[in-house]
């Protein structure tokens, strides 16, 4: 459907009603687009034989926004809202060898587990752990700094642990030392993190 190109127009500007809509169908577009690319790269291994024996990684770097806060944010970089590091992670063993992974994952994981099932141990300074090992993380960590010119940089902060209550998020935002957002979320009563449960849990 028709679509706008979405790097025309700073994310800082808001978009009218009008253009919404092509800018949501822009982003799906795009995933129609990678998903499309993805088959085609799988198809063409298939014939040689490649994926008889084989794991495959499918991830991205990040999420992004789409008009799922009141700021009304597109792209991101911003916050570390769900929709900015929820992101996807494929991992298909095409031996259909492949056991329930950690319910708790960052990208530091991913090489970790594939060294693991090649039997290799990762080095002593790598962060992550394999996916299949048991048991899982109790907790995720994910930060990120945001450079702007002319403005100080913004350091955000959000920790994810299973606890008795679910999964609880705690989002920090900081600039020039100073906390610019404190937000606390139970991701499992509350996925699209709107009710903030900072100074009740």
């Amino acid at each position: 459907t028709p679509s706008t190109h979405r790097s025309r127009r700073s994310s800082r500007c808001p978009l009218g009603p009008e253009l919404r809509l092509p800018y949501i169908n822009h982003y799906d577009n795009g995933i129609r687009e990678a998903d499309r690319v993805i088959g085609e790269i799988l198809e063409a291994l298939r014939p040689g034989g490649y994926l008889k024996n084989a794991r495959v990684v499918v991830t991205a770097d990040h999420g992004e926004h789409v008009f799922e806060r009141p700021q009304g944010w597109r792209g991101h970089g911003y916050s570390l809202y769900q929709e900015g590091i929820h992101i996807p992670l494929l991992y298909w063993d095409t031996r259909g060898h492949c056991p329930a992974p950690a319910e708790l994952a960052d990208q530091t994981d991913i090489a970790p587990t594939l060294l693991a099932e090649l039997g290799l141990e990762p080095p002593h300074c790598w962060q992550g752990r394999s996916l299949f090992e048991s048991p899982g993380r109790a907790s995720v960590h994910v930060e990120h700094v945001h450079y702007r010119q002319g403005e100080a940089p913004l350091h955000m902060e959000a920790f994810l642990c299973r606890t008795d209550q679910g999964l609880i998020k705690s989002l920090r935002h900081r600039q020039r030392g100073r906390a610019m957002q404190e937000s606390i979320f139970c991701l499992s009563s509350d996925p699209d993190e709107v009710n903030d449960l900072n100074g009740r849990l």
